[in-house]
């Protein structure tokens, strides 16, 4: 038996032993194959150097020119130097056929420099591109016939592939310096040529290389991953020069392809280098690691030995742990995560690992019902308590200053702010709720609401959001909904918001989303059945998945679900049900997403006609079909005969039937002919806001996008009552309102910062001084010391009503026998009037938080009254007259100052369609010499233009003995990536990115002009 033992536990042994040597032996094939891989690695670097210096000297045979248009010659002869002894390095006295040919055609530019016919030149260099190209692909390529591993095969694969690119690109700027040069349309010849390397050029990005130091170095070349930015210009730009070069007509920015192209290879040599070192260490590193392998496989042939004995000594150590099962297996059943009608037996491997797997099963689920409870409480009080808590703080600061900034500059930004801000703190109070929506319990409150008016505000959230992804964004009510209804609106609202933020967050650049909200036909007495739809062409969601994301909580560990986690759909789902309606999910291959909430409410039966006008509106048809059905509904449902026209040729015979014109922005910017007719252009939202209010008082009318059935109702009757005024200007007589003023000081208490310079502007606001402090003991001091006539307090949610020093204060003023300064808590919740804990407690009224200006001015005019300030009634009289242009011999328009002769024409001839008398200048002598004979309106100069000092352009256009322009209006051009300095943003009326379209640009500079 014990013969049978040993002969049973040496074949184990054996069997080892043969796999280690098998290992020995494969390890040291694996380091010959590594010092082969790194021989042909240096010839490869050899090859690398030879075509880059051959590059080098091909370039310097197009492009080192001197002032005298000649050859530098003692440059171009260094380089043809260095270039000789690399091909002496890489070949030695063997050289190869190709390297003699190159020799031979380049011995008259190379014994002879001097400035040549580029193709003579540039032939031989792209034959021996393409072989060196070829040789040194050859000798990466051998490199991934070994059997490396795969991390150093993937930078190899990379080095390829840059490479390749790095040769094309060389080839395309050198072969474009020739076109430029020559400014004739290329023969048939030249452009089969460009085709054959125009197209050669694919982007590879360091993202695809495994994850590494070198990885990280490549992608800290590139932090904002510029590359692939600069692939997309570069190829736009070198097959635009490609088409204009066919008729010798180069519009495209030559020198910007050339600052792209040359910071495009920059990163790609910069990538290739470490690539290349990436590989020379790991091969190096490889080595060691094989080195340390052998010894490690000898190191476990010695092991075996002690196999024998650990055998034998767990032989003895079975039978306790088999007790230690049962005993395990045995409490598993008693807790209830084992079935006690399983018998387990421990005679067989099989059954044993049955055991083991049911033990550790049982244990994952232990784990997983403690992670899922303790995630589960922690979500819940989280939410509970800091988000909604931390949502809430600021939010009472933000209405609070909207509230400010409304009463002096009341407009539709300061309304949209204000509502969003709203609607965010009501959401935020809802969160609070989440408790009472799992237990559902959520106390629903209705009222009475105009839906049409409520909805657009919801939806009008959205629109920057959906402006900055360029997102085509289309909202349209129902105009049927002009019935007030009733029902919980912030909780439709949320529903609606949380909806909406899913549709246009995961929707692409460039993608669309639409709301529509319309009224169905409901067979329930007094009730409205309103359907609100979201539809976008974002990912398409799987139907089979769309029950994981309606759970808040879904912990599946999938991509999908993942993407769709926390979206606000589960709450949805919910607060939908609790509200008595449906939420339904549809998806189509062709139209994307679509989220379908249906509800019933009750209708009041107390109706609001819309406004109805007499007038025929033409259309210019926008390529938006929804647009287009949209505005149709709005515009008929107000009454108004409108017709459509797919351009303004077709509109001109029936021109003088129609009494407005309706238009799109950018079809309104392509119109080479002027309307006599009011003009009413939808716009993008951020285009609207930088139109000047002076434009709206005009003929033009302008309606941001999307189109709201409300604002076109605002702009029709903005139409009827200018119709009725002075067509040559327009007089609006208007009551200043001035808000109450007081002669007065405060003392306040207060730790927030928020609260501190909030309550210090809204007092100032008032007219009244402000003093803080952030402490009770200072609070006393300071009352002590000085007078006040008022005093705000906000309380501390941690103390007590009476620990906030109000009793002292009144102590002091009993003692000195001095007036009572009235004493105000400000409140983070709404208290009723009569509670005691306030007013028992010394204090004479309260304000709660957010505070608004209205209500502090109320308040103040109760408790101090006898500090207010009187104002006189002033009458003002805006009068807005139309721009003229000044007849003045030396006075023009507009001069544009810009270091590209190119970039000057284009704006020039973009602005000549506005404006008649326009000089350019790409110098600064030319400029000043300019600036000081002529007076312009406006002055358009680049940051880019050389020598430009923008405190000497302050200075020479604010003297006006040494200028003619004493009122020039100036706009100041930069980088999107170039700062100015603070004092230099104040020397100018306006600053514009470079990059902006040129449509934009000449709107603002028409604003500006009339301005």
């Amino acid at each position: 038996m014990k013969n049978t033992f040993k002969i049973v536990t040496s074949i184990p042994l054996l069997v080892l032993a043969i796999i280690f040597s098998y290992f020995i032996y494969s390890t040291y094939e694996k380091l010959k194959q590594n010092d082969e891989m790194k021989t042909t690695l240096k010839e490869y670097s050899t090859l690398k150097q030879l075509k880059t210096a051959i590059e080098k000297e091909a370039q310097m045979g197009v492009l080192t020119l001197d002032k005298t248009n000649s050859f530098n010659v003692e440059i171009f002869t260094n380089q043809i130097q260095k270039t000789n002894r690399l091909i002496q390095y890489a070949y030695g006295e063997n050289l190869s056929e190709n390297i003699n040919i190159f020799l031979t055609k380049t011995s008259k530019i190379r014994q002879n420099p001097k400035l040549d016919n580029f193709e003579h030149l540039y032939a031989p260099y792209l034959e021996i591109y393409r072989y060196l190209n070829k040789e040194i692909l050859e000798k990466l390529t051998t490199l991934l016939n070994y059997n490396a591993p795969l991390n150093i095969n993937s930078f190899i694969n990379y080095i390829i592939f840059s490479q390749d690119i790095i040769t094309t690109t060389n080839l395309q700027r050198d072969y474009i310096n020739n076109i430029l040069i020559t400014n004739t349309p290329i023969s048939k010849n030249q452009k089969q040529f460009w085709l054959e390397i125009a197209y050669a050029n694919t982007n590879v990005n360091p993202f695809i290389l495994m994850s590494t130091n070198s990885k990280a170095q490549m992608l800290n070349i590139d932090p904002n991953d510029e590359l692939n930015d600069l692939f997309q210009i570069c190829s736009e730009l070198k097959l635009n020069i490609l088409f204009e070069a066919q008729n010798a007509e180069f519009k495209t920015p030559y020198r910007k392809w050339t600052e792209k192209t040359d910071d495009k290879l920059s990163i790609l040599y910069q990538y290739n280098d470490i690539a290349y070192q990436n590989i020379s260490t790991q091969l190096q590193q490889y080595e060691e690691f094989l080195e340390n392998d052998i010894k490690i496989y000898i190191l476990m042939l010695v092991l075996c030995g002690v196999f024998f004995i650990e055998l034998i000594i767990s032989l003895n150590r079975r039978n306790q742990i088999m007790k230690y099962f049962r005993y395990t297996l045995d409490t598993l059943k008693q807790k209830g995560y084992l079935d006690e009608k399983i018998n387990f037996k421990f005679n067989s491997k099989k059954n044993i690992q049955y055991a083991f797997l049911n033990i550790d099963k049982s244990i994952k689920n232990m784990a997983y019902s403690i992670s899922s409870l303790k995630k589960a409480n922690q979500i819940k009080t989280d939410l509970l308590v800091n988000i909604a808590h931390e949502i809430q703080a600021p939010l009472q600061g933000i209405i609070s200053y909207i509230d400010l900034i409304e009463k002096r500059y009341k407009n539709v930004i300061t309304k949209n702010i204000k509502e969003n801000a709203k609607n965010i703190f009501q959401i935020a109070k809802n969160i609070k709720e989440t408790k009472n929506i799992e237990n559902n319990q959520v106390l629903i409150k209705n009222i009475d609401f105009l839906p049409i008016k409520e909805f657009e505000n919801t939806a009008q959230i959205f629109v920057l959001l959906a402006s900055d992804k360029n997102i085509e964004f289309y909202v349209f009510i129902d105009p049927k909904l002009s019935s007030y209804i009733n029902g919980d609106l912030v909780k439709i609202k949320e529903i609606l918001i949380n909806l909406l933020d899913n549709a246009i967050k995961f929707t692409h650049d460039g993608g669309k989303v639409i709301l529509r909200v319309i009224k169905m036909d409901c067979n329930v007495k007094n009730e409205v059945k309103i359907k609100f739809s979201v539809e976008d062409n974002g990912g398409n969601i799987n139907i089979e998945k769309i029950d994981q994301i309606f759970i808040e909580t879904s912990i599946n560990k999938e991509e999908y679900e993942k993407k769709y986690l926390n979206l606000g759909l589960g709450i949805s789902k919910k607060l939908a049900t609790l509200l008595g309606g449906e939420l339904i999910f549809k998806n189509n291959s062709k139209t994307g997403n679509t989220f379908d909430f249906i509800i019933n409410l009750k209708d009041t039966n107390i109706n609001v006609p819309l406004n109805q006008y007499s007038l025929k509106i033409a259309v210019i048809e926008s390529k938006s079909e929804e647009f287009n059905k949209i505005l149709e509904i709005y515009l008929r449902s107000l009454g108004v005969d409108c017709e459509f026209f797919s351009n303004v040729e077709k509109l001109k015979p029936q021109y003088f039937d129609f009494d407005i014109i309706f238009i799109r922005f950018d079809d309104y910017m392509e119109l080479k002919i002027k309307f006599n007719k009011p003009i009413i252009i939808s716009v993008n939202y951020y285009i609207l806001n930088s139109v000047k209010e002076e434009d709206m008082n005009q003929n033009i009318f302008y309606i941001d996008e999307p189109i709201k059935l409300t604002y076109i109702d605002k702009t029709l009757q903005n139409i009827m009552s200018v119709k009725k005024s002075n067509p040559n200007y327009i007089i609006s007589n208007k009551i200043e309102k001035i808000d109450d003023k007081f002669n007065a000081k405060a003392l306040v208490l207060t730790t927030d910062v928020t609260m501190q310079k909030l309550i210090k502007y809204m007092l100032s606001y008032l007219y009244i001084q402000t003093t803080i402090v952030t402490s009770i003991k200072e609070l006393i001091s300071e009352y002590t010391q000085l007078s006040y006539e008022v005093i705000f307090i906000q309380l501390d949610p941690t103390m007590q009503i009476d620990e906030h020093g109000i009793k002292s204060i009144i102590e002091f003023e009993k003692e000195n026998a001095i007036n009572h300064s009235p004493i105000i808590a400000i409140t983070d919740n709404i208290i009723k009037r009569n509670d005691e804990s306030i007013y028992g407690n010394g204090f004479d009224d309260l304000i709660s938080q957010p505070l608004k200006i209205n209500t502090l001015s109320r308040l103040l005019n109760k408790l101090i009254p006898q500090h207010k300030i009187i104002p006189n009634m002033q009458l003002r009289q805006t009068i807005t007259a139309h721009y003229t242009k000044s007849s003045n011999v030396n006075k023009k328009d507009i001069l544009i100052v810009k270091k590209s002769i190119l970039d000057n024409n284009l704006m020039k001839n973009k602005f000549q369609e506005f404006f008649e008398n326009i000089d350019v200048a790409t110098s600064l002598n030319t400029f000043k010499k300019l600036i000081k004979e002529i007076s312009y309106d406006v002055l358009i100069i680049d940051i880019n233009l050389p020598k430009l000092n923008l405190d000497d352009i302050e200075k020479l256009l604010s003297n006006p003995d040494e200028n003619a322009n004493t009122h020039i209006k100036t706009v100041l051009m930069i980088d999107d990536k170039k700062s100015i300095l603070e004092k230099h943003k104040n020397y100018f009326d306006n600053i514009i990115y470079n990059n902006t379209e040129l449509n934009q640009i000449s709107m603002i500079i028409r604003n500006l002009a009339k301005g």
